[in-house]
């Protein structure tokens, strides 16, 4: 019996949207023909090591094109490249006979599948998406909904009633933690933007003479006694051995955080619908971490740092953190399009 096929499209901002294809791919491999189509070159690269089709469409940024700000479509431009990224994204569904399309994570792709007659499976993330008419849109038109992290108090209900959440699930989600060596000191990890540059010597002063070590970048360069640049790595598990560790809100790098027992200091990151201060606010209002405001009333590093006991890690339970939700969200795509 042919397997039906299933169109993926991957996000090429972060890290997030790649690695949670590699926990899931291997599950969903199993029940489906998968497509992969993505836009940026280097997700393309990475997407070659799966051995499927892939598909990379057109920039919409690309070429001439007229900026279009406001609106129901709020970021993408009138002009011939999205036009052409269009006409390349339908001809994708129909060559492939898609029997679904799962977003991870495009509005703009997830309401152009379904007005195609293809169903839609979209990642769901924080943030004031349905406060936008697009961003409403596309909740509205998928299928399902999958949020790859735990329901919490105080987050939004819409369209819950059609939406997986998951729990927060990463690479290290049944890592062995026993005999892990601890380290004093704070660990800063830092996102794609690297905001968190410009704090570095604030937040060693604060702890000093204890050690901050900075992984995710090797762009601070001076040279400080109780400053230690471990850069980017391939395993952070092996690296981060402080409790405390400050980061930005990327869903994939707290998801591996908390998988490693850290506690946690977020400075969310601007992005579209305020998607990491939204999830700050929630899981500081849970009691799962604190966060650093950018505003002038904000908490001082070393405040934040006295505050890190108030996070209470036997909270975090098998609805928090939850090892077998790749299973979880393949055999439930199974069950509806199979």
């Amino acid at each position: 019996m042919l397997k039906p096929s299933l169109v993926y499209y991957v996000h090429h901002h972060g890290n997030g949207h790649i690695q949670r294809l590699s926990l899931i791919f291997k599950h969903l491999n199993s029940y489906f023909n998968i497509y992969f189509v993505c836009v940026s070159s280097q997700i393309e690269r990475q997407l070659k090591t799966y051995g499927r089709p892939i598909s990379r469409i057109s920039n919409k940024w690309e070429g001439k094109y007229e900026k279009e700000i406001d609106g129901f479509f709020p970021r993408t431009p009138i002009g011939t490249p999205s036009l052409n990224r269009a006409i390349e994204f339908l001809e994708i569904l129909k060559k492939t006979d898609a029997r679904f399309f799962y977003s991870d994570h495009s509005l703009e792709l997830s309401i152009l599948a379904r007005s195609a007659g293809v169903p839609v499976v979209m990642t769901r993330q924080h943030g004031k998406v349905k406060e936008c008419p697009m961003g409403k849109a596309a909740l509205d038109c998928s299928d399902l909904l999958i949020a790859p992290y735990p329901k919490l108090r105080g987050d939004c209900t819409y369209a819950s009633e059609k939406t997986l959440f998951t729990g927060f699930f990463s690479k290290y989600s049944n890592i062995c933690l026993k005999g892990v060596e601890q380290t004093e000191g704070v660990t800063i990890l830092l996102g794609h933007e690297s905001l968190l540059l410009e704090d570095i010597e604030e937040i060693a002063d604060c702890i000093y003479p204890s050690q901050l070590f900075v992984v995710g970048s090797d762009q601070y360069k001076k040279k400080r006694s109780n400053i230690t640049i471990i850069g980017r790595v391939p395993c952070v598990a092996s690296v981060i051995k402080t409790e405390n560790v400050i980061t930005a809100g990327g869903n994939n790098s707290l998801a591996e955080l908390y998988a490693l027992n850290k506690k946690v200091i977020i400075a969310p990151e601007p992005r579209p619908f305020d998607e990491q201060l939204v999830k700050a606010q929630l899981l500081t209002r849970n009691c799962y971490a604190q966060m650093k405001n950018v505003d002038e009333h904000s908490s001082t590093w070393s405040q934040l740092l006295e505050q890190t006991n108030r996070t209470n890690k036997n909270n975090i339970n098998n609805k928090f953190l939850n090892s077998n939700a790749p299973q979880q969200i393949a055999h439930l795509l199974r069950e509806k399009y199979a």
